[in-house]
């Protein structure tokens, strides 16, 4: 849809170069990027433990946020952990997003960690900013095979709180 804009626009902007050459690509003929400036107030607060707190053990906890949409590859993430838990066995995937609009990509990621027959696949949905916290807190490792990201605040947040990341160069 941006190509009708192409004629009808003085300067198109990206969030990254990545997004900035996509633009460049469709026809833009004057380009740039305006950096995103994340504001971490949001984990600032006081973790809710309702939830994250049966997590909260001896076992690895693998951490994935973001929506649960096609380009996330969530099911490349129940691939990697699945072959992760031969050597680790005790340890889960946390993975915590919204998937609103997008039940059936949900529902096959699920049935791709039934046929693998992986267990502690974990599907928090939508939480509030408190309970994000605290799967920050009992993550060891924030895992993102993501296809395409322009700026993936998830993996600058999870920087800002300590925990490791790995990630497709996407």
């Amino acid at each position: 849809e941006l190509r009708a804009y192409v004629g009808r626009c003085d300067l198109a902007l990206g969030d990254s170069e990545f997004n900035r050459q996509e633009l460049a690509g469709i026809g833009f003929p004057r380009t740039g990027v305006l950096p995103v400036v994340p504001d971490f107030s949001h984990l600032s607060g006081v973790p809710d433990w309702k939830v994250a707190s049966r997590f909260d053990d001896e076992w690895t906890n693998l951490l994935f946020v973001g929506r649960i949409i096609p380009n996330k590859r969530i099911e490349d993430l129940v691939r990697i952990f699945h072959a992760y838990r031969r050597i680790n066995p005790r340890s889960r995937l946390l993975i915590v997003g919204s998937y609103g609009g997008f039940e059936k990509y949900l529902a096959m990621v699920q049935s791709v960690a039934a046929r693998l027959g992986t267990p502690d696949v974990h599907f928090a949905g939508h939480v509030s900013n408190e309970e994000l916290i605290a799967y920050y807190d009992v993550a060891d490792l924030f895992l993102c095979a993501s296809e395409h990201e322009g700026f993936c605040v998830p993996l600058v947040e999870a920087f800002q709180m300590g925990v490791p990341v790995v990630a497709r160069a996407a």
